[in-house]
């Protein structure tokens, strides 16, 4: 037997001078290290898993804004097509209006023809000429009267169609702002990339990840000496 000096664990009192370790105690070499480093990869992967629900959700709420922006694009463009269509209504009309105002003018004028013959007629009955004297003046007056009337007939005419054309204009103008605003929500809706968003999401949340990680290794190596040291001491 060697009078050395005895070996750290019997010094210790951890270890009998017959090499057996005491009753009820158990080696904690490994165990404390792997739950400090499962506690320490646990951050992490929960960043993980919130880094995927938030790119999950800004990828959907790209599509909402994308699909909502194409909505109002289609509304517009349906706005667009009825304008046009009241437009060629609003000119057809206006076209139907002058055209029965000519119709009316012919059939006044007409009218009048017929009724200046008759007078004529009436007139020459009596034995009066209808070139001369107060017949003359009432045959002009024939003439006049059916010349105010076509006038008044003309002008109302074109005062209805012309309405009717402004309406038109109306319209025309309305199909060219919904096309102009349908456009610009098309061009809104095209630069919207619900991949391109849920990736940029990602990648906002990888440097923190990182970050997190790495801490989480280097406190599980930190553990780790710690209990190599605590080892090296029994």
């Amino acid at each position: 037997m060697s009078y050395g000096s005895p070996p750290p664990m019997i010094n210790s009192g951890l270890v009998s001078p017959t090499g057996q370790l005491p009753a009820g105690f158990t080696p904690a070499a490994s165990s404390p290290a792997s739950a400090s480093g499962g506690m320490g990869m646990a951050g992490p992967i929960l960043m993980i898993a919130g880094a995927v629900n938030q790119a999950i959700g800004s990828f959907y709420a790209a599509k909402n804004a994308q699909i909502q922006l194409r909505m109002q694009e289609q509304n517009l463009l349906f706005q667009q097509r009825m304008s046009n269509i009241a437009a060629r209504q609003a000119e057809f009309q206006a076209q139907g209006i002058m055209e029965a105002g000519q119709r009316q003018i012919g059939a006044y004028t007409m009218q009048a023809g017929a009724a200046k013959s008759q007078a004529k007629t009436q007139l020459a009955a009596r034995g009066i000429q209808a070139g001369k004297g107060s017949a003359a003046e009432i045959m002009a007056t024939f003439d006049l009267i059916k010349e105010i009337d076509a006038m008044t007939i003309n002008a109302n005419t074109v005062r209805a169609a012309e309405a009717q054309r402004m309406a038109a204009t109306r319209a025309r103008v309305q199909g060219i702002m919904a096309g102009a605003s349908a456009r610009s929500y098309g061009l809104s809706a095209g630069a919207i990339s619900p991949g391109l968003s849920g990736f940029q999401s990602l990648l906002g949340s990888a440097s923190q990840i990182g970050m997190q990680m790495q801490s989480a290794e280097l406190s599980s190596q930190r553990h780790h000496e710690i209990m190599r040291a605590l080892e090296g001491t029994y």
